[in-house]
Formats: structure tokens, C-alpha cells, sequence
């Protein structure tokens, strides 16, 4: 991360000095290591770094970020006032706006997809939707916990199998670090835990 954000300050300062090609360069190699880590980032520095992207006239590179940033935390109303922020300081407003909400619907489709099988009872495809959903939204908590509850809706009704018992502690221990004054973390956690000592 702070070798990320070193390239994505520098890219900014060389802007500033209007030395384009090696703000170019700084902020290529900032998106390069984003690009490598897959996403997963810390919060600050990914917002940083698309900061640094949209201030400096990089606007495709920026909003990707921010729609990553805006898909893990769809539900957060702090951090998405960061974004519009971040958007606001760059001049670019209207589109702000249109990223947060059109990211923010894409997420919630994709959740209620994953409740609805959850509901209709057909709990392999949740298991195996929300599993997807949680590799590409590693940091979304609401995603991470249905996740959680998928697999364990699912031993509950088939039996343990130590496979996905696994995989239901994983989330589970994702959604504490995440969400840690959440109840339905314990409410799962006891449910985990009575599959476990099955």
C-alpha cells in the first residue's frame, strides 16, 4: 500500500509542476500495483490512489477505483460521501454521483439474487453464488455475511461437511473484521458453532 500511494503522490506533485509524462508514469505504476493486488487494498489508499487519478486528469483509471471502492462498501454512507467528495474536489460531480448509484444498484441486484435463492430454499446455488459474489466483493460485509449464512443454512439442512464448515468460518471471521459491533455476526457464530460440534 505505501508503495502504491508513494507513485500516486509523486504522479500528483509532477502534475503540479506540470511535468505530465512523469506524472504519467508515477500514476501507471501506482495503477499497476492496484491492478496486481487484485483490489484488495486498504480503503484510504485505494481512495488515495483514485484521488490522485481523477485530480490528475485520469479519469477511467479513478472511477474504476471508485466503483471497487463503492461495490465493497455500498451500505457505508461515510465512505460513500468520501467518494462524492473525491469527486466534488476533482469537478466532476454529475458523474460522481451517476458511479455511486448505478454501483450501489449493481450491488444490491446482486444481494437480492443471492436472498431470493437463499429464500426459494435452493441453497447449493446460493452457496455457490454468494461464494462468487464474496470473491469479487472481498470487503463487503453485507455480501460476506449472507455468504456465511448460505453455507450454514445449508449444513443445517444436509449435514456438516467439514469442506464448507471451513468456508463458513472464513466469512464469519471476515464479517468480525469488517462489522465487529454487529449482533448477527454472533447469531451466526452460535449457529457455526453448533454445526461444528456436530
Amino acid at each position: 500500500g505505501a508503495e502504491m500511494l508513494g507513485h500516486a503522490m509523486e504522479g500528483v506533485a509532477y502534475k503540479k509542476m506540470n511535468r505530465d509524462d512523469d506524472a504519467a508514469k508515477a500514476l501507471a505504476a501506482a495503477t499497476a500495483l492496484y491492478e496486481e493486488a487484485g483490489g484488495k487494498v486498504p480503503l484510504e489508499v485505494a481512495m488515495d490512489v483514485a484521488k490522485a487519478c481523477l485530480t490528475t486528469g485520469n479519469k477511467e483509471k479513478g472511477s474504476a477505483m471508485m466503483r471497487d471502492i463503492v461495490r465493497n462498501h455500498h451500505d457505508d454512507d461515510e465512505v460513500l460521501s468520501q467518494v462524492a467528495g473525491v469527486y466534488e474536489a476533482a469537478n466532476l460531480q454529475d458523474e460522481g454521483r451517476d458511479i455511486i448509484a448505478s454501483t450501489r444498484a449493481e450491488i444490491v441486484n446482486v444481494n437480492n439474487k443471492g436472498v431470493t435463492l437463499v429464500k426459494e430454499r435452493k441453497l447449493k446455488e446460493a452457496i455457490e453464488f454468494f461464494q462468487q459474489a464474496a470473491e469479487g466483493l472481498p470487503d463487503n460485509k453485507i455480501i460476506i455475511r449472507n455468504a456465511a449464512l448460505a453455507f450454514i443454512m445449508y449444513m443445517e439442512s444436509n449435514g456438516r461437511d467439514d469442506k464448507l464448515l471451513y468456508q463458513a468460518r472464513r466469512y464469519l471471521e471476515r464479517c468480525q473484521r469488517l462489522d465487529p459491533a454487529n449482533m448477527q455476526n454472533e447469531e451466526l457464530m452460535k449457529r457455526y458453532k453448533g454445526l461444528a460440534a456436530a
